[in-house]
């Protein structure tokens, strides 16, 4: 339905990245936290490349996995 950007300046100096929530969902409605912004966009760019450079090969991404990928880079 929906999908903003969240900001977070303080993220960076959290204490424990692993309890604390990057993607917030409420009812249909999807936030992400500013500073995973990169890592998610390194993976799903990484992923797409690494379909491109596999293209005559068997490639493990699905269609759908493609288009979220897509999706998140954009």
């Amino acid at each position: 339905d929906e999908v903003d950007v969240i900001p977070c300046f303080d993220c960076c100096g959290k204490q424990n990245k692993e309890t604390e929530d990057f993607i917030i969902l409420v009812n249909h409605k999807l936030g992400i936290k500013s500073c995973c912004l990169r890592p998610l966009f390194l993976f799903a760019y990484k992923m797409l490349l690494k379909r491109c450079r596999e293209r005559e090969k068997d490639c493990s991404l699905s269609v759908t996995e493609t288009v979220q990928l897509s999706r998140a880079v954009l």
